[in-house]
């Protein structure tokens, strides 16, 4: 059974997919257990173990990244050993697809551009839950429109600059859209 197949196992109740790519998480996963080199390119950027979608490469990512913090060794049976030693191992699938990851087929030179589309599909499942939660609260009428656009600016899924107050009285504290302003949100 492919990855998709099983983390599409995994999920109870939902009805839409959200975006992931496994292929880029395993790979990535992969390069982190094999070479050094990568995997210091890797922790030391900003990709965080949250932005992995499969909960056991999430899980697996931790302990890399808890292993590297530390100055340990890390090969895929010292990530097993810390695991197991957390609690953890079962939870991604036990001794069995640690080792089997090194056999992943995955390219050095493009481990940037896996973690580049790991973060990438991150933030559009942020973004995706965050409107979800901001369209539910609008359509039940749960907060004010003030509300509302605070948690979306709080949360940058827009810009301060997109929404103004209008002073008008038959709209008080209502929001209006400057014209002529950007409307595009960078997460």
């Amino acid at each position: 059974m492919a990855d998709r197949e099983l983390v599409d196992n995994l999920i109870d109740g939902v009805e839409e997919k959200v975006p992931y790519d496994l292929e880029s998480e395993k790979a990535l996963i992969a390069l982190c257990l094999k070479n050094p080199n990568t995997r210091d390119d890797i922790m030391k950027g900003s990709l965080q173990a949250d932005d992995f979608y499969d909960k056991r490469y999430r899980i697996i990512f931790e302990a890399i990244a808890d292993l590297y913090l530390n100055s340990k060794t890390i090969d895929p049976y010292t990530v097993c050993d810390h695991l197991a030693k957390l609690g953890k191992l079962d939870k991604v699938g036990g001794y069995a697809l640690i080792p089997s990851l090194v056999d992943t087929y995955a390219v050095s030179s493009n481990a940037n551009e896996y973690a580049k589309i790991i973060t990438e599909k991150s933030k559009l499942r942020f973004l995706t839950k965050t409107l979800e939660e901001l369209s539910t609260q609008a359509k039940t009428g749960k907060g004010s429109v003030n509300d509302i656009v605070d948690i979306a600016i709080a949360n940058k899924v827009v810009t301060e600059k997109t929404f103004a107050i209008t002073n008008d009285p038959l709209f008080d504290d209502s929001l209006a859209f400057r014209s002529g302003e950007e409307t595009s949100c960078h997460i």
